[in-house]
């Protein structure tokens, strides 16, 4: 079986930060975002902000290495702000999707070291 659709998305998670601040220190947009809402249905919307950006409409192809190198040129230029937001106790990764059917998929999570050194 071959894949339908793949994308690739960072993830980066604050219990401190707002989706503002962010994107405010590394100087790009989210493709997804949520500010931690303390009244929040879902524990993790409670817990955390959620900053994400994905290749999902920017990437056509079933390749995951097409899409980790997208966002890796895209994140790199900020490397010095995300490492200072880990420092800070942000939680970062990427994670995979690739369709094999339309009813069945996957998602891989790497954290973003696992990344970088693979470019290397």
């Amino acid at each position: 079986m071959s894949c339908v659709k793949t994308y690739a998305t960072f993830r980066l998670f604050s219990k401190t930060h707002t989706v503002n601040e962010i994107s405010n220190a590394i100087g790009l947009k989210p493709t997804k975002s949520n500010d931690r809402n303390e009244n929040a249905r879902i524990v993790a919307e409670r817990d955390s902000t959620a900053w994400m950006l994905s290749t999902k409409a920017s990437v056509d192809s079933v390749d995951e290495h097409e899409h980790i190198d997208y966002l890796l040129k895209i994140l790199l230029p900020a490397a010095l702000s995300l490492s200072r937001l880990r420092n800070e106790g942000c939680l970062m990764g990427f994670s995979f999707c690739m369709s094999i059917i339309r009813c069945m998929v996957f998602v891989i999570q790497k954290p973003l070291y696992w990344a970088v050194r693979s470019m290397r």
